[in-house]
C-alpha cells in the first residue's frame, strides 16, 4: 500500500502539476516533485510498522473499528504533511513559519484528498473482508463440526533409520550446532528436546512445505504460529516465545527482520 500511495502522489504532482507547481522552474524539477512521493512512502511505512510493533492490539481485527482506521489515517496524513513541509524547506529553500505551514497544509489537503481517501477505503475494505471471512469460517466450523487435521511432521536425520515424529503445533524451534540439530518441542505442558544428526539446511528443505516454519538465523528455525515478541536493535535483534520465556532470546539475522515482523503482524490480523 505504501508503494502505491507514494507513487500516486509523485505521479499526480509530475503529470498534473497542480497549485503552482507548473510554474516552478528547476533543473531537477521532476526529481524534486517525485521526492514528495518518496517522503510519503517512508512515512507510511514508519506509521503502520510503528503501530504493529508498539501497540499491536490496535490492529487486531477483533477490536477493529472504522474510528480506529480513520484515526490512523489522520495520523499518517498529518505526519506526511509535516514531513513534506520540511522536505520542501530543505529542497526549495523556503523559510519555516506557521503561516507558511498552514498554506502548505491547505495545498497538501487539495493534493492529498484523493490518495488519502484511497488509503482509508482500501484499509477499511481489507479489514472488513478479513472480519467477514473469519466469521464465515467460524460459523461453518461450528455448524459442520469440521476441523482441519493436525499436521504431523516426520523429520529424518542423516543416519539410517534415524528420525523424529511430532505434531507441527508441538514444534517451537530447531537449533543447529556442527552436524547436529536440536528440536525443542512442547508436549503436554512440558518441554522436550531431541537431538538429530542433520544440518539445518537439509532440515529446512524437509520442512519447505510448511511456510510458517521459518529459518530466522543461520543456526535457528522457529515456528512462527507461536506467540512471539521481537526485541533488540540493529544488529542484535532477537525473538522470545511469550508462552515459553525460559527458551530465552533467539537471535534473528538482519536479513530476516522484515520476515519476522510480517509473521508477527499477520498473526495479529
Amino acid at each position: 500500500m505504501a508503494v502505491f500511495v507514494g507513487l500516486g502522489v509523485a505521479l499526480l504532482l509530475i503529470m498534473f502539476q497542480p497549485f503552482g507547481t507548473y510554474s516552478f522552474q528547476h533543473e531537477f524539477k521532476y526529481l524534486i516533485l517525485a521526492g514528495y512521493g518518496v517522503v510519503i512512502f517512508l512515512i507510511a511505512i514508519i506509521v503502520y510498522e510503528a503501530v504493529i510493533l508498539i501497540i499491536p492490539k490496535y490492529v487486531q481485527e477483533d477490536g477493529w473499528t472504522i474510528g480506529k482506521e480513520f484515526l490512523l489515517t489522520l495520523v499518517f496524513f498529518f505526519l506526511s504533511v509535516f514531513s513534506s513541509y520540511i522536505y520542501h524547506h530543505l529542497v526549495v529553500g523556503s523559510s519555516l513559519s506557521f503561516s507558511g505551514f498552514m498554506g502548505f497544509f491547505i495545498f497538501a489537503v487539495s493534493v492529498g484528498i484523493i490518495p488519502l481517501g484511497f488509503i482509508f477505503f482500501w484499509s477499511y475494505s481489507q479489514a472488513k473482508a478479513k472480519i467477514i471471512e473469519k466469521k464465515a469460517i467460524e460459523t461453518f466450523k461450528a455448524e459442520t463440526g469440521i476441523t482441519a487435521p493436525e499436521p504431523v511432521i516426520h523429520l529424518e536425520g542423516s543416519n539410517k533409520n534415524e528420525f523424529v515424529k511430532f505434531l507441527k503445533s508441538e514444534l517451537l524451534l530447531i537449533s543447529s550446532s556442527d552436524n547436529y540439530i536440536e528440536l525443542i518441542l512442547a508436549k503436554g505442558g512440558s518441554i522436550e528436546k531431541h537431538l538429530l544428526r542433520a544440518t539445518l539446511s537439509s532440515t529446512s528443505e524437509q520442512l519447505a512445505e510448511h511456510q510458517d516454519l521459518v529459518r530466522i538465523h543461520r543456526s535457528f528455525l522457529i515456528n512462527t504460529t507461536k506467540l512471539l515478541t521481537l526485541g533488540g536493535k540493529a544488529p542484535a535483534y532477537y525473538v522470545t516465545f511469550d508462552e515459553y520465556p525460559a527458551l530465552g532470546e533467539i537471535p534473528v539475522s538482519r536479513q530476516q527482520i522484515d520476515v519476522v515482523r510480517q509473521c508477527i503482524a499477520d498473526k495479529l490480523l
